[in-house]
């Protein structure tokens, strides 16, 4: 009965199964909207929740927000570490968006399912993807929520990127990042913040205030 819950997992459900087909949503809002509003008592979808209740609720959040792709001035900063680095690193991108008055929320993917990450990433303008370099490549929980994120949001214009991570001979983590990113139509407005070894206070200092600035 918690309405609350209920519709956080409606989001869930769209971002992780409807979400690439945003236009055939957006067309089935349509049409029902058409019957007008006191046509529809329940919603009986082939696979999915049937609605017997709050179905203008259900209905104002695909014509509003799942299906309007609108990106909403919120970040997302989802990455993996090794020994910490990239970990500092995240938090300081962290504090940088909140710094300049911009909602976050910090996901370590190691921990956090992808599809709990995609929930959060559905509306985000602002993403940060950050991993450490692992034998020339990102860290593999990190190339799987990629992977899975573009095939759910193949496009993504108007996002920002900002792909991060730590590395000791290469930065080929954080730069296959951003080459994955810059493949799906994200701008990446900061290149690729790449530190070698461990961040000292300096570098964190100066990458929070970059997010700052971006942010405002």
């Amino acid at each position: 009965n918690d309405l609350g819950e209920v519709m956080k997992q409606a989001r869930k459900y769209y971002a992780n199964i409807v979400q690439p087909y945003r236009m055939q949503a957006t067309n089935a809002v349509k049409a029902v909207r058409k019957l007008g509003p006191d046509a529809i008592d329940i919603i009986a979808p082939a696979h999915g929740v049937c609605w017997r209740s709050h179905v203008a609720d259900i209905l104002d959040a695909y014509e509003n927000v799942y299906t309007s792709g609108k990106l909403e001035e919120k970040a997302l900063v989802a990455y993996d570490s090794m020994w910490g680095s990239t970990d500092k690193m995240a938090h300081a991108i962290a504090d940088g968006f909140l710094a300049a008055g911009v909602p976050v929320r910090l996901m370590d993917v190691k921990c956090t399912h992808i599809s709990d990450v995609m929930e959060e990433f559905l509306d985000c303008k602002y993403v940060a993807m950050g991993s450490p370099t692992l034998n020339s490549q990102m860290m593999p929980p990190m190339a799987e929520l990629i992977t899975y994120m573009k095939g759910l949001s193949p496009k993504n214009e108007g996002r920002v990127g900002i792909p991060f991570g730590s590395y000791g001979w290469a930065p080929l983590g954080p730069k296959n990042i951003a080459s994955e990113l810059e493949g799906v139509g994200f701008e990446l407005p900061l290149g690729t913040l790449a530190c070698n070894w461990i961040p000292d206070q300096a570098y964190l200092d100066d990458l929070r205030q970059k997010v700052v600035d971006l942010a405002k």
